[in-house]
């Protein structure tokens, strides 16, 4: 059973991954995405390092680096847990590049839902609570319960 998830989930991200971008010529990779993609052949390093590259590549775009104003950001769940739901929740800039953000969560959240079902990780199972806010905190954006 999980293998044949595994194998329709991989057979829909490439369908997803060929459609071309209206207007512009190129694929949806080309802009926000990378086409790197968990395979049935990748190794868990290499599924590692690509699920720790696309953080890395989120956290960097969701400006998080410096926080004046709280009401100048959002709120957005990342991540993938096996039972379901995010593993947490991160703070982004409204002013700016959401739309690409957005685009690389979900990718993310795909490639980690992947990565879960290969290699059959399990995890605790337990619901987080959504934060209600943002502060600024000496620069910093911390999230508020």
């Amino acid at each position: 059973m999980n293998l044949k998830y595994l194998l329709l989930t991989l057979l829909t991200v490439a369908l997803l991954s060929s459609c071309e971008k209206e207007n512009t010529g190129k694929t949806k990779t080309d802009e926000c995405i990378p086409a790197q993609v968990i395979t049935a052949v990748s190794t868990v390093q290499q599924d590692q390092q690509l699920l720790n590259q696309l953080w890395d590549d989120i956290v960097a775009l969701s400006g998080s680096a410096t926080c004046q104003r709280a009401n100048g950001w959002g709120i957005t769940p990342v991540g993938a847990k096996p039972c379901g739901g995010p593993w947490t929740y991160l703070p982004y800039r409204l002013n700016g590049d959401v739309d690409c953000l957005m685009k690389k969560i979900r990718h993310y959240n795909e490639q980690q839902s992947f990565y879960n079902v290969k290699y059959a990780v399990g995890s605790d199972c337990r619901v987080l609570p959504e934060p209600k806010a943002v502060d600024c905190s000496s620069g910093v954006p911390v999230l508020v319960y």
